[in-house]
């Protein structure tokens, strides 16, 4: 796959895949680690964060970045965040939904984007369907957005699916 000048690609992991051994830094043959996002998924609990972040540190020392995904559902709250110090904080299409005339998920996102800002990462609202949403994601100083109302999936071929999900991620426009 090739990245185009500023594109990044972001890469669903497990934490359990940490802890196999095969998997490692130089296994996943990237050229350009500054480019790959790995995505902490949280389906599973993380249950010894000291060995996990030992692991995370040989990625980064690389130039790998790591994203908490889905943060607002399962695992991955806040005690994750802290401890994962990742470099992008995407939200959980939960706290995105219907955000336009709910101000406690407003509240919880602004708060989310200025610990962000203070903590030198990025927050990604998933699942903006609406222009509303977006609108509303956009004056809380969400930093990314992904999600159907920026664009649709397509499959290889250019030819738009229903079916697959959408990972377009991209700026609010100013």
């Amino acid at each position: 796959m090739r990245l185009k000048h500023g594109e990044l690609l972001f890469l669903n992991v497990d934490p359990h895949d940490f802890a196999d051994p095969e998997f490692s830094e130089t296994a996943l043959g990237v050229s350009d680690p500054r480019r790959v996002v790995i995505e902490i998924t949280e389906r599973t609990a993380i249950k010894d964060y000291p060995k996990f972040r030992e692991r995370l540190k040989a990625f980064r020392e690389i130039g790998f970045r790591f994203a908490v995904d889905d943060a607002g559902s399962g695992y991955a709250g806040l005690g994750s965040i802290a401890n994962l110090e990742p470099d992008f904080i995407k939200l959980d299409m939960s706290l995105i939904n219907c955000i336009d005339t709910n101000f406690i998920k407003q509240n919880l996102v602004e708060t989310m984007v200025r610990f962000a800002n203070d903590q030198g990462a990025m927050v990604i609202a998933e699942g903006v369907e609406r222009a509303e949403e977006f609108e509303t994601v956009q004056s809380l100083g969400v930093h990314l957005v992904q999600g159907f109302f920026l664009h649709r999936p397509e499959r290889p071929d250019g030819q738009p699916s229903a079916t697959a999900p959408a990972e377009s991620v991209a700026p609010p426009a100013a």
